[in-house]
């Protein structure tokens, strides 16, 4: 017989399985730790520049819809050679149709304000010594000015003011019009994006001070721009970026991503925190790490770690699911580009941005058809079909297509075509225009990448069930030279030598029973039982009917409340659910009196509330929470068998339906457990 039959060699094989198994389960736990790093990473980009994007057509759209109602008010004024009652009307009616606007107004020459659309408290306003009223004044060519945030002598908010100049016939100043969006209205408005609790959504001027903040701003206060976005927007990217910076009052490493607004002299900008986008990771990154080490500690610790590991690679799995797509649809009446086609179809006006998106020079296309945007004949006689029929209609046609360019290239397109005015078909139509290929692209991407995160979470669970299935494979093979040992070397070995492989033998059998386990515990939920209506009574018939030989043996006395609800769920999953809690009773009972266990329903929130109280030894608060992790035990094997697991179990039924599982105690007088079930909708 050879030595490598002998105890040595068995135990250097033991050894190097051993050793193997703890360097695949480290290095498995380091990749995995990296990925998801740089998983959360990207999405953090993804979001914010998607969040950024829509913030953009958004305030763009806003301004737009506002500079055309000046623009139609100043050239109505200098055509009726003056204000009158048809102007003020006309101010009103388009007010009508801004509803991010707080209020619309004109002011004379002399920069008192002759109309304002609600009411007015003092008896006469003047604003000629706002700069932009003198700017407007002293320039006859100005267009469209954006004020910084002022307090408005009217409304008494804060608020920035769009305004047009009003010329007379002569081409001399009359005064302005104007439209006022309140700083509470922005903050709103920003207030209903997601960016997480230490995240933030700014809006600056062409300067980069502070107009608007979500959360944490006050009016009139100020928040100088960083070092960093000076350096980015100023250093080759003026329209969009993304860059990592501290930032913030509460000086936090973030991920800002912004985008010039449109034509105008703003920035959106949006800032999600590290603090919110990795603070799971990092949690779960901690415990993953003390869990390794713990595992590399010895033969007798190695299963428990490894589990502790996959149970926890499970968390990091759920972890990634929450990466969740943050971007909004674009709204209806956010696009960029303006034209003005007359009743005839010829391009009576078009503003920058929509010859930007076609491609095409403003001035050269001006009284051509409006074909002449489109490098398709037949494409533009199919969209003018569809569209005459609801804008003669006195409908909106809204449509999203690829358009040809007249220089061949294609692009998608947001299209909004209505008339200027209903009553009066006569004075054309207004075409609402937005480029919004890269949006497509992006939503294209973000469909990839939730697809590519599904695909990977299906193969890590799989690939857990599968590494747990097969660590039985070593621990057959330690039992198997374990009892070779017995058998040839039984007669060489004294007392201690045989009481050693004893507990060998003993570990190897825990070991097995712990994979067992963690098997039952890695198929909760992978058996494929469909969800269906399922009747609680029956489940706890089931159960306890399955503990029947051990309730008679100890005597015990089950009372099952009556009421009991039907919920939606995976009935051997409830029943094992029960079966667990009701075997714990009986298990930790009190030596001095018989069972006596209670099962009860109650409500809560929209939910049921079912709870198991027994009068056993009872469990100390500072154990509460960790009774429910895998593998956890507050008593030696000696006084009770089992391998801490079946909490755990009734932890992961539980919140597989949708619940939550807790335990209320009191030492030497018992326990009660309560779990939470959806109701069954109806109908």
């Amino acid at each position: 017989m050879g030595a490598d039959s002998g105890p040595a060699t068995i135990a250097r094989r033991s050894a190097i399985i051993i050793a193997l198994i703890d360097l695949f389960v480290i290095a498995l736990a380091g990749w995995m730790l990296h990925e998801s790093y740089y998983l959360h990473r990207n999405q953090a980009v993804v979001a914010s520049n998607n969040i950024a994007e829509i913030l953009d057509q958004n305030i763009a759209g806003t301004i737009d819809r506002i500079d055309l109602a000046l623009s139609d008010v100043a050239y109505q004024f200098k055509r009726n050679r003056g204000r009158s009652e048809e102007i003020d009307s006309l101010v009103v009616e388009l007010f009508g149709h801004l509803p991010d606007a707080a209020g619309m107004g004109m002011a004379d020459s002399g920069g008192d304000v002759r109309f304002w659309t609600g009411s007015m408290q003092a008896s006469r306003v003047n604003i000629a010594d706002r700069d932009y009223f003198k700017m407007l004044r002293d320039t006859p060519a100005a267009g469209l000015a954006i004020t910084k945030p002022v307090q408005g002598r009217i409304t008494g908010k804060w608020q920035i003011a769009v305004v047009r100049r009003l010329d007379r016939a002569d081409g001399s100043f009359a005064g302005v019009v104007y439209a006022v969006i309140t700083v509470e209205h922005l903050s709103e408005l920003f207030s209903r994006l997601d960016v997480g609790p230490q995240g933030a959504v700014v809006l600056r001027d062409g300067d980069f001070d502070l107009i608007a903040r979500h959360p944490g701003f006050e009016p009139g206060g100020r928040l100088p721009a960083s070092a960093e976005f000076h350096a980015t927007v100023r250093g080759g990217n003026p329209l969009a970026g993304t860059y990592r910076a501290t930032a913030g009052p509460e000086q936090t490493v973030k991920t800002i991503s912004y985008r010039k607004v449109g034509r105008y002299p703003l920035y959106v900008i949006i800032a999600l925190a590290d603090d919110d986008w990795l603070a799971d990771w990092r949690s779960t990154a901690f415990k993953l790490a003390v869990m390794v080490g713990l595992l590399c500690a010895g033969t007798l610790a190695m299963a428990r770690q490894i589990q502790r590991s996959w149970s926890h690679t499970a968390a990091l799995l759920r972890d990634t699911q929450t990466a969740k797509a943050r971007f909004q649809a674009v709204l209806e009446n956010s696009p960029a580009g303006l034209a003005i086609i007359g009743s005839d179809r010829v391009i009576g006006s078009i503003n920058a941005a929509a010859a930007r998106i076609f491609n095409v020079r403003g001035g050269d296309v001006i009284g051509h058809p409006a074909s002449a945007l489109f490098g398709s004949d037949v494409q533009w006689a199919e969209i003018n079909r569809r569209a005459d029929a609801q804008i003669l209609d006195g409908r909106t046609f809204h449509e999203e297509k690829l358009v040809r360019r007249p220089d061949g290239s294609d692009f998608w397109c947001r299209m909004r075509f209505s008339l200027v005015d209903v009553r009066d078909p006569t004075l054309g139509v207004a075409w609402v225009t937005d480029d919004i290929s890269e949006w497509v692209e992006s939503r294209e991407r973000l469909k990839a990448l939730v697809s590519d995160l599904d695909s990977s979470n299906r193969e890590l669970e799989q690939f857990a069930y599968v590494a747990s299935h097969d660590l039985r494979e070593p621990l057959r093979m330690v039992s198997s030279y374990v009892a070779l040992l017995e058998r040839r070397y039984c007669d060489c070995l004294d007392s201690e030598g045989r009481e050693f492989l004893g507990y060998a033998r003993e570990g190897a059998q825990r070991m097995d029973g712990m994979v067992l386990d963690l098997l039952e515990f890695s198929r909760v939920g992978r058996k494929g039982e469909a969800l269906a209506p399922v009747s609680l009574a029956e489940v706890i018939d089931a159960a306890i009917h399955n503990l029947m030989p051990t309730l008679d043996e100890s005597a015990a006395k089950v009372a099952v409340a009556a009421g009991l609800p039907t919920v939606k769920g995976a009935r051997g999953e409830l029943v094992r659910l029960f079966q667990n809690l009701i075997g714990n009773a009986l298990k930790y009972r009190h030596r001095a009196r018989p069972p006596a266990i209670a099962i009860g329903v109650g409500s809560g929130d929209g939910n049921w509330v079912l709870s198991v109280a027994d009068n056993g030894i009872g469990i100390e608060a500072e154990y509460f929470d960790r009774i429910f992790d895998i593998f956890q035990r507050l008593h030696t094997r000696a006084e009770y068998d089992g391998t801490g697991i079946g909490l755990a179990i009734c932890r992961k039924i539980v919140e597989r339906h949708g619940g939550r599982i807790w335990v209320e105690s009191c030492p030497e007088v018992g326990s009660t457990f309560r779990f939470t079930l959806p109701r069954l909708a109806m109908g």
